[in-house]
């Protein structure tokens, strides 16, 4: 017959102050990217930021290729506190270097 007696298993977490995510999202080049994905910006990053725990983002965007002014000013602001990393990334010399190898 069973025992009615639990069986324990001791579970040792770690402390809030002993853990650390460190999760960082590169996000594919941004280009083309119109007032209308501002929104989906702003809920890709805050969600990925508070649900999934990531504490940064890497944007390659290419300025010459169509991104509009609130689009960057978003991306802007979110480089200013310390959320996200700008890197400037053309899109016709990286196609260049495909083609040259």
């Amino acid at each position: 017959m069973f025992s009615a007696k639990p069986n324990a298993l001791l579970i040792n977490r770690p402390s809030e102050d002993e853990t650390s995510k460190n999760l960082t999202i590169c996000v594919k080049p941004v280009f083309d990217s119109g007032d209308d994905l501002v929104e989906e910006l702003v809920e890709f990053v805050e969600y990925h930021h508070a649900i999934v725990g990531a504490e940064k983002f890497i944007f390659y965007v290419d300025e010459n290729l169509n991104v509009s002014p609130l689009f960057m000013q978003y991306l802007k602001y979110y480089s200013s506190i310390g959320l996200a990393n700008l890197h400037k990334w053309n899109f016709y010399e990286s196609r260049l270097e495909l083609h040259e190898k």
